[in-house]
């Protein structure tokens, strides 16, 4: 049975402003040949989103950058909230266990 084993380390990296969190979202495991989608997402707008897929992926369509925003009334009460996120679909260039490397943002 082939499969790659990929072992993600916790990126969550604090953002300094306005005390944002910039989380990621990949596979634990995936089979041989298997795309792989990797999505950074911060609560809150970013700027000068860098991240770097290292020597172990080859980067096959991305960085694709989204938005979303909501606005909810309820009792009279309104909250907001607005989340933005970069999507890179990568492909291993060999079999074994990695890591995805850690994404920096303002």
């Amino acid at each position: 049975m082939k499969r790659v084993f990929f072992i993600l380390t916790s990126l969550i990296a604090s953002i300094s402003l306005y005390a944002q969190s910039l989380t990621v979202s990949a596979p634990n495991v995936v089979s041989l040949d298997e795309t792989i989608r990797v999505v950074f997402t911060a609560d809150g707008s970013i700027s000068d989103f860098s991240w770097d897929a290292g020597s172990d992926f080859d980067i096959v369509w991305g960085p694709q950058r989204g938005s979303s925003s909501s606005t909810q009334i309820i009792n009279g009460k309104r909250t907001s909230s607005h989340t933005e996120s970069y999507t890179y679909l990568l492909q291993a260039k060999s079999t074994g266990k990695f890591t995805i490397q850690s994404a920096t943002a303002k």
